[in-house]
């Protein structure tokens, strides 16, 4: 199971290729997370998300994502095995697209059959909703918050695959954003 959630997760952050935001994000926030597709065979997955000082980490139970957002990487913290991997921008495309001059269309796969929808509110946050093609033949839409460059919402077709819910801002322990001492690395089992 915990190996079809990685390859889950892993896949479902490969669906664009995007780089990071590189923007100074002020105070803390924590927020709840869930992906997933059901639909599709793939269980849907619940975590927390923590924000604070140009990092994110988005954490899925036994496995935690961390990323620096300045310097574009992060790894992959598996607790159980006392394990992490090392992580790239385009793993986090995902969670905090790259934008350029407020839009991220630069930064995708098909930059030209990608366009901005407007702006919505979303859990209380003003976000951009734009709409993105993958070469493999789908449409995703990203709801970005316009402060902290994130992504509050990611839908494929009308399926949400990822949703920040109750964000607030909130203090976060510079911990939370260090690799645990005594863990291995280990090799990606495939790279994007």
């Amino acid at each position: 199971m915990r190996s079809r959630n990685l390859l889950f997760v892993s896949a479902l952050i490969l669906v664009v290729f995007l780089a990071i935001a590189c923007r100074v994000r002020t105070g803390s926030y924590t927020a709840d997370i869930s992906t997933g597709m059901p639909s599709a065979g793939l269980p849907q997955m619940s975590g927390r998300l923590y924000l604070s000082d140009d990092h994110i980490r988005l954490d899925w139970g036994l496995m935690s994502d961390v990323f620096d957002l300045k310097q574009r990487k992060g790894w992959r913290i598996m607790r159980d095995a006392n394990a992490y991997m090392e992580l790239g921008s385009n793993d986090l495309s995902s969670f905090a697209p790259e934008m350029t001059n407020g839009s991220l269309c630069s930064h995708t796969q098909v930059p030209s059959e990608c366009k901005l929808v407007g702006t919505e509110v979303v859990e209380g946050r003003t976000a951009k909703k734009w709409n993105v093609f993958n070469p493999n033949g789908f449409h995703v839409s990203f709801w970005t918050d316009e402060q902290l460059g994130i992504t509050l919402r990611m839908a494929m077709s009308e399926t949400t695959t990822y949703q920040v819910t109750n964000l607030r801002q909130d203090s976060v322990p510079a911990s939370m954003f260090q690799l645990p001492s005594g863990y291995r690395k280990v090799e990606r089992p495939f790279k994007p």
